[in-house]
């Protein structure tokens, strides 16, 4: 019980270390080449760990069962968001929220309208067509930042 105790601490204090020293030196294997190069690193780490173990059934409890499941829960997710991600875009692409106007700023707004520098942000924000354009462009981008949000932070990985 003490040995399987401490597995347990050892393995969450082995994640913690993989994932916030390990993946951010190799960019969370983001491109081809930090990923083969994690791969790399892994693979020899797996190497030495499976020469050490006398029973084969003890990698269960190795630390590298433990970053195995890490690789495999980040990069999943990470191919998911991708996929997710550009089926977004498309949709950005074709979508009726996109706008045919799209600026934040009031006094740029005001002066490309009306050919006139406003005296300051108040008298910009008192046109209509300023008031409507902006607070199109704001909700234009509330929308399509939460939904890019909803799947860099969400949780996509499916489990069976």
């Amino acid at each position: 019980l003490i040995k399987f105790h401490y597995s347990i601490i050892y393995l969450s204090v082995l994640s913690d270390l993989f994932r916030t020293s390990v993946l951010p030196i190799y960019s969370y294997g983001m491109s081809n080449r930090e990923m083969s190069l994690l791969a790399l690193l892994l693979a020899k780490y797996l190497h030495e760990e499976i020469k050490q173990l006398k029973n084969p059934i003890d990698f269960r409890h190795t630390s590298s069962c433990a970053i195995l499941q890490i690789l495999i829960e980040s990069y999943g997710k990470m191919e998911s968001q991708r996929l997710q991600i550009a089926e977004l875009n498309q949709n950005l692409n074709y979508t009726e929220y996109r706008e045919k106007y799209f600026n934040l700023n009031p006094i740029n707004l005001f002066e490309s309208i009306t050919a006139v520098k406003p005296k300051n942000i108040n008298e910009a924000l008192n046109n209509a067509t300023v008031v409507k354009i902006f607070n199109n462009s704001k909700q234009f981008l509330i929308r399509w930042s939460t939904a890019y949000a909803e799947i860099i932070f969400g949780k996509i990985t499916e489990y069976p």
